[in-house]
């Protein structure tokens, strides 16, 4: 088995701003509600990394002591500095039951190696999407849309990323009971993208931009109430494949996309304690199911995994009290493996407690 080493040295801050004027307004039988606005962050990040190739280790037999002593000369720290900047207009138009959705967005980045080169790169990107209510609780609903998203960092040669650009179909349905607690929805979409990261598997510690990934996929969700329970329920198909284009060493544009599984699904029981004296008192727990996940070459799979996670939450008034237990059981499971052949571990146990005060 090869083994590598590398370490990391990343700093990053990152400042943003963001000003949005809404406006209602009425032509005729159509009420608009419009959205003007602009943004803009400065995002500085630092790297400093090195990293090199061990001794074969033979799993069946193995000498640990045969690595050799790491050298830390590593590569020169890169800074590297994202300004952007952007204004966004949108208008969203009601019609008795149809409802329709159009944007535009037009974004100016400027991408920046200290001591090197200098991008400037211009955008517009757009969106529509139309709801219509076919019979009480039941829409039918599509949507088509742009992004434009600047990528800090360089790759093996330092040359700044590209910005990743996408679009996005998607089409589906919303259900809704007009009698009982219950709802459900159902989508299908497809989204390109140009220039995604993915980890370089010919340089440890790199990335490169596969030149466009495709991703077609199925969401299914539904939730409902019955007595003091709360019941959710979602299933996730996602395909995920890239061209050659752009693609290095050994990986495979006929493979699932490293770190994406196929197969997702999730559900939850959550119980209310009102009618036994507690008001706003809620426990639950939950399965979350991940498919297996390949590393993008066909070689090596990680296994498929069930967690549990459980939830309490303590409601009065305008707090909120939380506390989230994440892989309840403390289950060790391998979440991904890259293209270059290192591999993670899952998150451990871990709670989060959260307090939240609404006005």
């Amino acid at each position: 088995m090869g083994r590598a080493w590398y370490v990391y040295d990343d700093q990053s801050r990152l400042t943003a701003a963001e000003l949005l004027l809404q406006g209602d307004h009425q032509t005729g039988p159509v009420s608009h509600t419009l959205l003007l606005g602009a943004d803009g962050l400065v995002h500085d990040a630092m790297l400093a990394s090195a990293g090199g190739e061990g001794t074969p280790l033979d799993v069946y037999t193995p000498d640990y002591g045969t690595f050799p002593e790491p050298s830390l000369n590593g590569t020169a720290p890169v800074e590297n500095e994202i300004q952007r900047a952007a204004l966004l207009a949108q208008d969203h138009m009601r019609l008795a039951d149809l409802s329709v959705r159009v944007g535009v967005r037009r974004d100016r980045v400027r991408n920046t190696i200290v001591g090197g080169e200098a991008a400037t790169d211009w955008a517009t990107s757009g969106n529509v999407g139309v709801v219509y209510e076919v019979l009480p609780g039941l829409a039918p609903y599509a949507s088509y849309s742009e992004s434009f998203q600047p990528v800090s960092g360089t790759d093996e040669e330092g040359n700044a990323f590209k910005p990743k650009r996408g679009e996005q179909v998607e089409g589906g349905v919303k259900w809704e009971a007009q009698f009982l607690p219950i709802q459900a929805s159902a989508a299908f979409y497809s989204i390109r993208e140009e220039n995604r990261l993915a980890s370089d598997p010919d340089n440890v510690g790199q990335s490169i931009q596969i030149g466009e990934a495709r991703t077609r996929g199925v969401e299914l969700d539904a939730k409902g109430r019955v007595s003091d329970w709360n019941l959710l329920g979602s299933y996730t198909y996602t395909r995920a494949r890239a061209s050659a284009d752009g693609f290095g060493g050994d990986l495979d544009p006929d493979q699932q996309i490293e770190g994406i599984p196929e197969h997702a699904a999730s559900a939850w029981a959550v119980h209310e304690f009102g009618r036994l004296g507690l008001p706003g008192l809620s426990l639950g727990a939950g399965l979350r199911y991940v498919g297996r996940i390949g590393d993008g070459t066909g070689n090596v799979f990680v296994p498929a995994v069930t967690l549990i996670d459980a939830m309490a939450a303590l409601d009065r008034g305008s707090w909120r009290l939380a506390l989230n237990l994440n892989n309840l059981t403390d289950t060790s499971y391998i979440a991904s493996c890259l293209a270059r052949g290192d591999c993670w571990f899952g998150a451990r146990r871990g709670l989060l407690g959260t307090l939240t005060y609404r006005w």
